[in-house]
């Protein structure tokens, strides 16, 4: 059996070294992690206290860094302090025994069951973490059980195994991220640019339809064996996909798509020597999104309002071809943003110091149309952007939002055949009046 992950091979921005040293971040984590207990407990006064100790916390170690620009101006350390605040368990039965997955909001058709390393200790190290959709029939508890005793990747990752028949009455894809966010990754202490996502035979499917949904928040996919025909997987471009088995028609469409396709064999070894390897770099130079569903709002640091209006359990809602697109490309050593989008209300640039530098100002050009910014770093909408999310991997102190879009080169081409359509229409229909 095979073992998954996906990971964003975009270019991503150059990295910086963290400006802390891991004791500081530690030390403002623990501020951060008090804040998230007493909001998880609902205790107003305690969520009061504690969002003001972290807030002196984080100036008292970090206001004078990077030549007076602060803390704010280092994502490495933001990201670090958010992987690194709150308190976990260590599973229900325990590090290095299979747990029964509970999540907040859980369809009662969907089961999982969770694996903590033997050396796992949520103290002070974050675990990759393995996601695995399983074919309907298989028992996760059962899977894991097996899988945890003979996979290398036991050792060094959290693992969960999750259980999702396609219902009829429900969105699985949905489910499974639910469990995911509400579920497995807020019971580990994970890292959450090493989480992989794996799937195999019929459950491949749906692997791809969360993948494409939810682009930004995986490392790398791995397909074993997969059958059927692939689904749509256009938002996959950039992201890492090991292909095993005979699946010449899937490997064809993600080579379309621009994947980072890997080919390979079904070979558990080989597999989780590819899957340690993926990281997630979640500021990418380059995004190609084309949002299908009401909950596929967001790819990285780029968010959009579409046109379209919200339908019933977030299904497809429109052909292929009507979609909204976002293409968007960041030129940090000119401090420029350059998107073209089609048929989208509202769009959103979430910026940091790794994707532009935020003490110049910023130039953002959307279909032609060029704005200057100057943006604040903000502490408290890292915070927001962060319990909005639950993304702990990467971290934003500003954004700029543009409401007032101009129509596209292909939107404008579209308006004019459809009024030449309607032109001829009357026409006819005036000619046939005589």
């Amino acid at each position: 059996m095979l073992l998954a992950t996906l990971s964003l091979c975009v270019l991503a921005a150059a990295p910086q070294d963290p400006l802390l040293k891991p004791v500081d971040q530690q030390k403002i984590s623990q501020k951060l992690g008090e804040y998230i207990d007493a909001r998880q407990a609902g205790d107003a006064k305690k969520q009061e206290k504690a969002i003001d100790a972290f807030r002196k916390e984080f100036d008292k170690l970090g206001k004078k860094l990077n030549n007076g620009l602060g803390l704010l101006s280092s994502p490495p350390d933001l990201e670090a302090i958010l992987q690194g605040a709150g308190t976990w368990a260590k599973g229900e039965a325990g590090p290095g025994k299979v747990s029964t997955g509970k999540s907040e909001g859980q369809p009662a058709w969907a089961s999982w069951a969770s694996w903590a390393p033997k050396t796992y200790d949520p103290k002070d190290v974050t675990y990759p973490v393995l996601l695995w959709v399983l074919p309907n029939g298989i028992n996760p508890r059962e899977w894991l059980t097996n899988h945890s005793a003979a996979s290398p990747l036991a050792e060094t990752h959290a693992m969960v195994a999750i259980a999702v028949p396609k219902p009829a009455d429900g969105d699985a894809t949905k489910a499974v991220m639910g469990i995911a966010l509400r579920g497995a990754l807020t019971m580990f202490r994970a890292d959450h640019n090493r989480i992989v996502l794996g799937s195999e035979g019929e459950s491949c499917s749906l692997a791809v339809e969360l993948a494409n949904r939810f682009p930004h928040r995986f490392a790398g996919i791995v397909f074993n064996g997969p059958s059927g025909a692939i689904p749509e997987c256009r938002n996959l471009s950039g992201v890492p996909c090991y292909v095993a088995g005979n699946a010449e028609e899937w490997s064809k469409a993600l080579g379309e798509a621009k994947a980072a396709l890997v080919s390979g064999e079904s070979d558990a070894g080989k597999i989780a020597e590819w899957v340690g390897a993926q990281k997630r770099s979640p500021y990418p130079t380059e995004i190609n999104f084309y949002p299908a569903h009401n909950s596929s709002r967001q790819s990285f640091w780029v968010r959009v309002v579409p046109e379209w209006s919200i339908g019933a359990n977030n299904q497809i809602l429109l052909d292929a071809d009507k979609r909204p697109s976002v293409e968007v490309k960041v030129e940090r050593d000119k401090n420029r943003i350059t998107a073209k989008v089609a048929r989208v209300e509202r769009i959103e640039f979430l910026l940091n110091d790794a994707i532009v530098d935020l003490e110049k100002p910023i130039t953002i050009e959307v279909n032609g149309k060029v704005t200057e910014v100057q943006k604040k770093r903000d502490l408290a909408f890292v915070i927001d952007q962060f319990e909005r999310s639950g993304d702990r991997g990467c971290a934003f102190c500003a954004a700029f939002l543009l409401s007032e879009i101009p129509k596209s080169e292909s939107e404008k081409a579209a308006a004019e055949e459809a009024k030449k359509t309607d032109a001829d229409g009357e026409k006819k229909s005036a000619e046939n009046g005589k």
